[in-house]
């Protein structure tokens, strides 16, 4: 999004099943579940990523079309992650909800 000053419009909870779904979880004190429910939703988002390859495309319109969903829910899973990594929860909605998003350091490096 750096790269092509590519400007998001995303805002905190706006994915009502997925808040729904987690939140049934977490009263129900299925906390496995919770997590298992955010896991696949980022593991989606990640699919969506490694399918569309945003990186490779040459339109800056055609990257808002992939990355302005993604980001907006990359911030839906960071609010409903805050119980269980509170600093990375907050971490990711701080970055995700800058304008304009920026490249930061990765939360877990790879080796």
């Amino acid at each position: 999004m750096e790269k092509d000053a590519i400007t998001v419009s995303i805002a905190p909870g706006s994915d009502k099943k997925l808040a729904t779904a987690v939140s049934s979880a977490m009263e129900r004190y299925q906390f496995n579940e919770a997590l298992a429910v955010l896991w696949r939703e980022l593991s989606r988002v990640d699919e969506t990523l490694a399918e569309s390859k945003p990186w490779e495309m040459e339109s800056a319109g055609e990257k808002k079309q992939v990355l302005e969903p993604v980001s907006q829910q990359i911030l839906n899973i960071a609010v409903l992650l805050q119980p269980f990594l509170p600093e990375t929860a907050e971490y990711i909605m701080e970055q995700f909800s800058s304008s304009p998003v920026k490249k930061a350091k990765p939360l877990f490096p790879r080796k």
